[in-house]
């Protein structure tokens, strides 16, 4: 349906244990590089081919109820009539 992610500078981030990866070739024609757990499956993280320098972490993968809400919504005019985002969050196509 959707994702929320929190990108970082791939320096900043430190991964660990075992990570299966899988690529796909995204919307706009570059390659996607997905990260999941290698027990259960569930998706961790993600790279795009062409912002080569950052990492984007599943928010779902963090412990932490208060985490800051959403600043940035891509393709916005695409979302469901049921989706509410946060007041200042930008919207992007």
């Amino acid at each position: 349906m959707f994702s929320v992610v929190a990108r970082w500078k791939d320096e900043d981030v430190e991964l660990s244990g075992e990570i299966k990866s899988f690529t796909r070739t995204g919307d706009d024609g570059g390659d996607i590089t997905f990260g999941f757990c290698s027990e259960c499956g569930g998706t961790l993280f993600f790279r795009v081919a062409a912002y080569p320098d950052y990492i984007s972490v599943t928010v779902g993968s963090f412990a932490d109820s208060d985490f800051p809400l959403p600043q940035v919504s891509i393709f916005g005019k695409r979302q469901h009539s049921w989706v509410s985002l946060p007041d200042g969050c930008k919207q992007y196509e």
